[in-house]
């Protein structure tokens, strides 16, 4: 007896022209109404000609490509099998994710640390994120209210993550008065992996300070470099606002992997973060 039973036509088995059609070659047609409800093909595609609703977990091995949108529930994840909640998706659209995104491609800036300061020495960025995975960095701090007035903020560079700094840094600040009648100059210092960026900042709660610096070649074996600007209030007042240019050139055969931000005394309050620029 042959394993493969030939039918034709099984139609009307629930009396209201519903049934299975196999009249049309390589095809199993399941028909509800007279209408057509699902097709398999030769292929095994199946295609439903309705929604389809699944009470339990759909698993699929293939790729699953749609023709329509997604939509998930209010607060629902999407992720993969180690990581469930990559993409968490609120009610209202915020969408929050488990881990830092990396770019890829042509170049990307990604965000790799905010920490706030308060009442803080110092704020460092060490060998967990400054490494080869980015060719250069920037950083941005905001809101910076020294403890102690007429301190200067300093960047310390390392490239033993912090265990040593004795890089030999050569910079420059040109700086200008922002309101009245101003002055302008020009400052330089060579120091012992340390670079000023600004000066003389206002300990006054109101009159912050806020800062850029890219840092460029850091993963590189030859010359670092760095440039930005410092922008904030003087000690001498509300009314003695400047801007800093800076610049400096880092001395190192070895990569960099540890920068710290702080004022020459005292603690500070504020917000600093670091970015890695790919590209």
């Amino acid at each position: 007896m042959s394993s493969t039973i030939k039918v034709n036509n099984i139609s009307n088995l629930a009396g209201d022209n519903s049934g299975i059609d196999l009249s049309t070659n390589d095809q199993i047609i399941l028909k509800t109404n007279n209408t057509t409800a699902v097709t398999v093909n030769s292929s095994q595609a199946v295609a439903l000609a309705g929604n389809a609703t699944v009470g339990g977990t759909l698993g699929v091995t293939g790729i699953t490509t749609l023709g329509n949108n997604l939509i998930i529930p209010n607060g629902g994840n999407i992720g993969s099998a180690s990581d469930t909640d990559a993409m968490a998706i609120a009610s209202n659209g915020v969408v929050t994710f488990s881990q830092t995104p990396v770019g890829a491609g042509g170049g990307s800036m990604d965000l790799l640390s905010t920490q706030t300061a308060s009442n803080t020495t110092a704020v460092v960025f060490n060998n967990s994120l400054i490494t080869d995975s980015y060719d250069n960095y920037l950083m941005m701090g905001s809101r910076l209210s020294p403890a102690s007035n007429a301190v200067h903020p300093i960047l310390t560079y390392s490239i033993d993550n912090g265990s040593n700094f004795n890089l030999s840094v050569s910079s420059m600040r040109a700086y200008g008065r922002l309101q009245g009648l101003g002055n302008s100059g020009e400052q330089e210092n060579v120091g012992s992996s340390k670079q000023r960026i600004g000066s003389s900042s206002s300990s006054t709660a109101v009159e912050t300070c806020h800062f850029y610096i890219y840092l460029q070649g850091f993963r590189s074996s030859t010359q670092k470099n760095t440039h930005g600007v410092y922008t904030g209030t003087h000690s001498g007042g509300a009314s003695d606002g400047y801007s800093w240019r800076n610049g400096a050139r880092i001395v190192a055969t070895s990569p960099i992997n540890y920068v710290k931000f702080g004022f020459t005394t005292g603690n500070f309050d504020g917000v600093v973060s670091l970015y890695g620029i790919k590209g």
